[in-house]
């Protein structure tokens, strides 16, 4: 897991007249979260811009520089403005070495599933994340799950992920991630050609089994 140290202060005040003049100053509103208790943050803007771009949803752990205390955390979601998509806010949990945390982590899918490349097939998810608790310095960025050899018509489960030494997923083995399906079109092909087959072949043994015409004396 990488690790990135971030700026932050605690602040006092609260409500939403405080986090629209924190963002006209060029900072961010923010929470950590603690044992069910929550302390109100200011961060940089810049700097969790970068951090967010930067580590593109893998879990990162975070180092809170406040100067003359440090907080190790992990960032548990950020919200968007959904008019023009700008940062307005972060929450973090508030974590400790030696404690286990549950965390969501994200599924990446390594290689190019022969269903596609061979059988014209259509991916689909079924889970892009999935709930693991560990120690903190053993949570891994994103869990890997290799679909090459996955054909059309089949699904990979949870079973399937390779788990890194102490991380457990909280999640049943059986739960699908991840399938290869026919195009429409290719599907009611089949259909139709399977059905044509079956037609011809009852035909066929009709032929067989029709009765011969007398012959006149």
């Amino acid at each position: 897991m990488q690790k990135v140290t971030l700026k932050a202060e605690v602040r006092s005040a609260t409500g939403k007249g405080t986090a629209r003049s924190l963002r006209r100053r060029g900072s961010i509103p923010a929470v950590i979260y603690r044992e069910g208790k929550a302390e109100a943050l200011t961060l940089d803007h810049k700097e969790m811009i970068n951090f967010i771009n930067k580590t593109r949803g893998e879990k990162v752990l975070l180092t809170m520089d406040f100067g003359d205390k440090q907080k190790l955390a992990l960032m548990k979601e950020y919200q968007v403005d959904p008019v023009d998509n700008t940062l307005i806010h972060a929450d973090f949990m508030e974590i400790a070495m030696d404690v286990a945390v549950k965390v969501p982590i994200k599924i990446k899918l390594i290689g190019e599933a022969i269903g596609i490349k061979r059988d014209k097939g259509i991916l689909e998810r079924q889970m892009r994340e999935v709930e693991v608790e560990a120690l903190p310095n053993k949570i891994p960025g994103h869990l890997e799950l290799n679909i090459s050899e996955l054909a059309a018509g089949s699904t990979l489960h949870i079973s399937d992920i390779a788990v890194p030494e102490g991380v457990k997923i909280l999640a049943e083995g059986t739960d699908p991630v991840a399938s290869i399906s026919l195009p429409k079109a290719m599907v009611e092909g089949e259909e139709a050609g399977a059905e044509a087959a079956a037609e011809t072949a009852e035909g066929a043994k009709a032929e067989e089994k029709k009765p011969e015409e007398k012959k006149e004396k």
